[in-house]
């Protein structure tokens, strides 16, 4: 048995009781495996989260096929809050910010008190209807509906239960055709001491719209929460001390799923950013581009950024991150030898042999944080010294690709017209990681 809750003392409770206890908060993904529980219980529980459908979303993904889902919360549609409402007081139900109870209904039965945690407030309050199409929504079959609490007692609960105080829905995860046709993506995260923006990463592929995802976080020993972080997401770990291009397909290889999409644990991925790929494969093509742009607070991440928003539509600079897995064992996966531009590598070998590339609408986020030209310039550094591979694997395209001035520049002169400053910085950014690479270049060769 396990029980998740944010309140350390509930917690240390329940352990004493023998109970295998996680730290995490309900609003955001459950840190547990999918199809891994024959049953989840929540009581009163959704009424105070911020996202209940996100919650239920995270419930339908950890149970098993065809298991159930006990879900018990309060009535908004109940007599005690329709009188409530007709008299113009506050539904019994509600409350105000901080858990004041009484605030606009005099006859609250609670306290009148500010407490200390929003935890203990009620955000959201379904009616009867509201709350079983909800779980129809979800994919959730109801098999039992249940009043708890009215005021004409046990018979009121049976002759008008959709009014009861309480409502206890009994659901099956029932997998049906339709969602036979959404199938497994796995998401593949390399990470090494990745804590930074992780959280955020893995927050939104676990927040996307298309329902069957999986995390693949293949970690090179990190020292800091990176692997805590993985785990409260519910991703599979895997430890190696490969670098990118290995762990990746090192990913791939552990994967259940029949598409991958690779992110980088900086990364922060639109809603629908997968559902969107998925629709794009479903239309004939092999491998999917997603557009990124940069975000960051210092000078030269904004120059970063700038420089980004130019190669949105560039064939030539974007690359494929989603991919039929059939065509990416095909083709050979990244190169384990490129450290720089294995991307391209990978999108011009897909090319060549014949597959289909479409691009989605939704973009990825790369967060750059207060990014310096120190910084940038040693990356680059690093990068140069594996791409002499990369020229000789494909020459005509690097020509074009390892410019100082690429052409994608030229095509967005008033873009980079309207915002000077930036456009200046990003030019002489870009003439120092060009220096850097090369450095890294000659270093390589000796």
């Amino acid at each position: 048995m396990w029980g998740i809750d944010l309140d350390g003392k509930s917690l240390k409770k329940a352990e004493k009781r023998g109970i295998i206890v996680k730290k995490a908060d309900l609003n955001n993904a459950l840190p547990l495996e999918a199809k891994s529980f024959d049953v989840v219980v929540s009581n009163q529980v959704i009424e105070h989260l911020f996202y209940p459908v996100k919650f239920m979303r995270e419930v339908y993904r950890i149970l098993k096929p065809n298991e159930y889902a006990v879900i018990s919360t309060e009535n908004l549609s109940s007599w005690d809050n329709i009188v409530a409402l007709l008299f113009v007081y506050t539904p019994f139900s509600m409350e105000f910010d901080g858990g004041l109870r009484k605030i606009g209904n005099p006859f609250s039965p609670h306290e009148k008190e500010l407490k200390d945690e929003y935890l203990n407030s009620h955000v959201r309050i379904f009616t009867w209807n509201g709350l079983v199409e909800l779980a129809r929504f979800l994919r959730f079959k109801p098999e039992e509906v249940l009043g708890n609490g009215h005021f004409l007692g046990k018979f009121g609960e049976i002759i008008d239960k959709k009014h009861s105080r309480f409502i206890t829905l009994k659901l099956r995860k029932f997998e049906d055709e339709g969602l036979m046709d959404k199938p497994l993506v796995s998401a593949v995260v390399p990470t090494f001491n990745s804590e930074k923006f992780f959280e955020e990463c893995l927050k939104s592929v676990r927040g996307q719209t298309y329902p069957n995802i999986e995390i693949i976080v293949v970690d090179n020993y990190s020292r800091d929460k990176t692997r805590e972080i993985a785990e409260n997401y519910g991703a599979r770990i895997f430890l190696s001390d490969a670098k990118r291009s290995e762990a990746r397909n090192i990913g791939v290889e552990r994967a259940k799923g029949k598409l991958v999409l690779f992110v980088d644990s900086d990364m922060e991925l639109d809603f629908s950013v997968v559902d969107e790929c998925v629709e794009k494969i479903g239309e004939g093509n092999d491998g999917v581009i997603i557009p990124e742009i940069s975000v960051g607070s210092s000078f030269w991440a904004k120059c970063k950024a700038l420089e980004k928003t130019c190669y949105i539509g560039d064939d030539s600079i974007e690359a494929s991150r989603f991919f039929r897995r059939t065509v990416f064992e095909t083709v050979g996966g990244y190169d384990s030898e490129l450290e720089a531009g294995e991307d391209w590598d990978l999108n011009q070998r897909t090319r060549k042999a014949g597959y289909s590339v479409g691009r989605i609408d939704a973009f990825i986020k790369h967060h750059e944080g207060r990014l310096s030209l120190q910084e940038t310039m040693l990356k680059k550094r690093h990068y140069g010294k594996t791409l002499q591979r990369y020229r000789m694997k494909h020459p005509g395209e690097a020509r074009q690709q390892l410019k100082l001035i690429r052409p994608a520049m030229m095509r967005n002169w008033r873009k980079l017209a309207k915002d000077p400053i930036h456009a200046l910085g990003m030019f002489f950014m870009k003439a120092c990681e060009f220096l850097a690479a090369g450095f890294g270049l000659v270093v390589s060769k000796l």
